[in-house]
């Protein structure tokens, strides 16, 4: 379901995200699932099938975004989580918006910090969750966007791979949390909502930072 599927593309993908027995935690990325519904006139909008599912608990993860001139900027999202045993034919997912965080990377001295990595970090309790997961690269002026992002808090991060030379970062996003423990007190926090725009400037992190607490 989504109220404004006239704005959308109509045609969702689907995610079947496989999670552990106990802790909620996610086995593996996700992978796309395709909708097995039959295409044509006979066919209900927002009608999908997904086949040959392994029983066991999943996260249903759906996605779609808008046409025209906006086209990938304005996400809609949907997820639940499922316990597959047999057979399961009374699902509704309703979709709801995304938002949209941006802003500029500056190093110090106030230059832009060109083709670094930006990375938004859900709470721990959503870490199980990688569609909370996001990131992207600041270009030549240190700007940077990153679209579809699942409304919540976050802290975001610049990293500056250059900084770390001699202990690159991981190449999974999943993995930043790990990494970045280290340099927590310099992310920024982020609050994004849904159908909004979040800016923001932020500094890379920086192996020699140090806080200077005033009495």
């Amino acid at each position: 379901m989504d109220p404004e599927r006239n704005r959308r593309s109509g045609v969702p993908d689907f995610y079947l995200i496989p999670l552990g027995s106990n802790d909620g935690k996610v086995l593996e990325v996700p992978r796309m699932a395709p909708n097995s519904s039959s295409v044509g006139p006979n066919r209900q909008q927002g009608t999908f099938e997904i086949r040959g599912i392994q029983p066991g608990r999943y996260i249903l993860y759906a996605e779609d975004w808008a046409t025209g001139a906006n086209l990938h900027d304005n996400f809609v999202v949907s997820q639940a989580v499922l316990e597959i045993f047999s057979d399961i034919s009374d699902i509704t997912l309703v979709m709801s918006g995304t938002s949209v965080v941006e802003g500029v990377i500056q190093t110090p001295d106030q230059q832009p910090a060109r083709n670094a990595r930006v990375v938004l970090i859900p709470p721990e309790e959503m870490r199980g969750h990688p569609m909370f997961y996001k990131e992207a690269k600041s270009d030549a002026s240190g700007k940077f966007t990153i679209k579809g992002v699942m409304p919540g808090d976050y802290t975001i991060f610049a990293i500056d791979t250059a900084e770390f030379k001699d202990s690159p970062p991981p190449s999974s996003v999943y993995a930043m949390p790990t990494f970045l423990g280290p340099f927590a007190q310099q992310g920024s926090a982020v609050r994004a909502k849904a159908e909004e725009k979040v800016s923001v400037s932020i500094a890379p992190v920086s192996r020699n930072f140090s806080r200077v607490s005033v009495p």
